[in-house]
């Protein structure tokens, strides 16, 4: 991908700087966050606005249209403050869900509304990606419809709480990611893979109809789990074959790209365990591994966008160079986790703590800002 260079990109830096920020919540503390507090922090405040600017960003280059214009940018900065007051609905007063669940339900129906329309002036026909980001605001329509009716509803509560944990972290971070990933991995570690817009029109189906078992199942019908469990493979085991087939472009040495795929198998782990919506497994197997992959190259792209420079290169690689180790260390916090001591978050915390330290010298690399010469 190479989205079109907008002023657009420095909100999203600060985006997602934001979002890093929160993520040093799961640090232990004396008085813990609870788990539906921490996961609102993390997922509401930091990953939603992140996810709402990366759909933003990424839809002009799916629809070959300009770039972002005035009316839908403020949108993260909503999506922040309908995640803050989620935030507080879980730990301050639940009436609050009257306010956080409406306001995410305009803010999904406006972006819809705004990508179908990018999608019916393109050129040709968009690039399926852009289905599986439309997919994925759908799925997080339902799952602030079923947390709202639950808030309605208290003898639901429970059945539709788990639904809306499906639908909104199966449904919206998984369709995004995969779909994402299924485009955004071949560019990072750079190799073709021609069959990617194959896959992501046939798989989506996969995706989407896992997503509803999933929920189902969390909901106590029989046997929905494991049917939701084995659709969801079909587009994850897809995608992780062409990493097999190119897997010289993934060593430790590829930064970034061994990040990213870090998550990917991360995330079919938690997929086929059933753990997927389990705190802190989603956040240390797949969501941090897969935003740090992510921001080494794309930070760059957002602090200098238009013709690649020597400057953005060596930043890209100069934030990709400890991506495995990073990768380790949040496996090592996950798989403390899993035993229970939780000094696991502490191996989180200096992790993530060890990239936002790579960001702070970014600024004054000092390669000439200069064209690369692609010739080469």
């Amino acid at each position: 991908m190479n989205p079109n260079p907008s002023p657009f990109s420095t909100r999203l830096s600060w985006i997602a700087l934001a979002a890093l920020l929160l993520f040093f919540s799961t640090v232990p503390l004396p008085d813990p966050l609870s788990a539906p507090q921490l996961a609102h922090l993390i997922l509401a405040m930091g990953a939603f606005p992140l996810i709402i600017g990366a759909m933003i960003y990424f839809t002009p280059t799916l629809t070959r249209s300009a770039p972002p214009e005035g009316r839908v940018r403020p949108l993260p900065l909503l999506a922040l403050l309908i995640g803050t007051t989620a935030l507080g609905a879980v730990g301050y007063h639940l009436d609050l869900i009257i306010l956080a669940a409406p306001g995410g339900i305009i803010l999904c129906g406006t972006l819809l509304h705004w990508m179908n329309g990018r999608s019916r002036r393109c050129l040709g026909d968009p690039h399926p990606g852009l289905n599986w980001y439309q997919g994925a605001l759908i799925f997080l329509l339902l799952g602030l419809t079923s947390i709202l009716l639950a808030h309605q509803w208290p003898q639901g509560w429970s059945s539709l709480r788990s639904i809306h944990q499906q639908f909104n972290i199966m449904g919206f971070i998984g369709l995004t990611a995969i779909g994402t990933l299924q485009v955004f991995l071949p560019t990072v570690g750079g190799y073709s893979d021609p069959n990617t817009g194959t896959r992501l029109k046939q798989h989506l189906p996969f995706a989407v109809v896992g997503t509803l078992f999933l929920a189902a199942g969390a909901a106590d019908i029989p046997y929905c789990d494991l049917l939701g469990k084995a659709l969801w493979l079909v587009p994850l085991l897809s995608l992780a074959h062409p990493c097999w087939k190119n897997r010289q472009k993934f060593n430790p040495r590829s930064g970034a790209a061994f990040s990213l795929l870090g998550a990917l198998w991360g995330f079919i782990g938690l997929v086929v365990t059933g753990e997927a919506t389990t705190l802190p497994y989603l956040f240390y197997f797949f969501l941090f591994p897969l935003v740090t992959g992510a921001l080494s190259h794309l930070l760059p792209l957002w602090w200098w966008p238009g013709v690649p420079t020597q400057k953005r290169d060596d930043a890209q690689r100069f934030l990709g160079g400890w991506g495995a180790y990073r990768l380790l260390g949040f496996y090592g916090a996950g798989l403390v986790a899993i035993w229970h001591h939780d000094w696991g978050g502490w191996i989180g915390w200096v992790t993530l703590l060890s990239f936002a330290g790579q960001l702070l010298p970014i600024r004054f690399l000092t390669s000439p800002n200069n064209r690369v010469n692609t010739s080469e």
